[in-house]
Formats: structure tokens, sequence, C-alpha cells
């Protein structure tokens, strides 16, 4: 009889919980549901300085800067490939790629190859970051600059 009342007295609480854990679930699986943001550009940093501007609508207007060098013939990567930097990373080089997918690290001499398994992207929402590289990858653009769609935040 005892669990009864305790049931009885805390119901309140319960139910709170419920309904708190089911906004919780149903604004996971939303933010996996919804299309990701496409950006028009995306932007390679090690640490603060940028390395490269790539020029996701058309990536002959690309921009390299400090420590970038074009990848003459991007067609030697894959059929996919539109266009290729290499850049030097605080540790090693990497070798970046543009397709029609997004962007993405093909080569980088990291121990985990996390940003290599990340694959192409062009979300804003699921950024490229190589930790031991110091390098990391934001998207800019009307798309990713508007925040009206999709959730801030997922705990």
């Amino acid at each position: 009889m005892a669990w009864k009342e305790t049931v009885r007295v805390h119901l309140g609480d319960i139910l709170l919980f419920l309904v708190l854990l089911l906004a919780l679930l149903s604004g996971t699986i939303l933010a996996f549901l919804l299309p990701g943001e496409k950006a028009s550009e995306a932007l390679f940093y090690r640490d603060d300085t940028l390395l490269l501007r790539f020029d996701l609508v058309h990536p002959d207007e690309s921009v390299p800067y400090e420590d970038t060098e074009r990848i003459e013939d991007p067609a030697s990567l894959g059929e996919e490939v539109l266009a290729a930097y290499l850049i030097q990373g605080e540790m090693t080089p990497m070798t970046v790629a543009l397709s029609e997918e997004g962007v993405a690290v093909l080569e980088s001499g990291c121990p985990s190859q996390y940003c290599v398994g990340l694959g192409y992207t062009m979300d804003a929402r699921r950024p490229i970051v190589c930790a031991y590289n110091h390098v990391h990858v934001e998207f800019a653009g009307a798309a990713a600059e508007d925040s009206s769609s999709g959730p801030d935040i997922i705990l």
C-alpha cells in the first residue's frame, strides 16, 4: 500500500517529469528530421587565422589566404571534387575539398581522423573541427545566418 500512497502524493511531479521528457525527446527527434541549413561559404581557420574562404556556390571564386595552396588537379582526389586546397594545420598539412555535397577534409595527419570521417557537409549545424591541427570550419551566408529555422540548442 505504501507505493500507492507515494504515487498519489507525487503524481504531479511524475506527470511534470513525463511532459518534460516528452518535450525533450520531441525536440531532439525534430532536430534530426529537419533539413540542414545550407551555407554559401565555408571559412577555414587555424586558431584565429583565416586560411581559406571556400565559395560553395562559385568554387572558382574561393580565396586562399596564409599557409594555403591550391591543388591544380582536384579531379585527382576524386570525380566529385570541384576544388581542393592544401592548408597548413598547427601540426600537419591537411587536404580540404569542395564538391556539390559541401566541404570536407580529405587528408589530415591527425591521429584520430575524426575530421576526415565527417565527410562532406554544407550544414551549419554540423561543423568540421580538427583539434589536433587547431583547424575549424565556420559556415557563413544567408542560410547559415538565418536563425529562424531549427533549434538553437539541444540538451
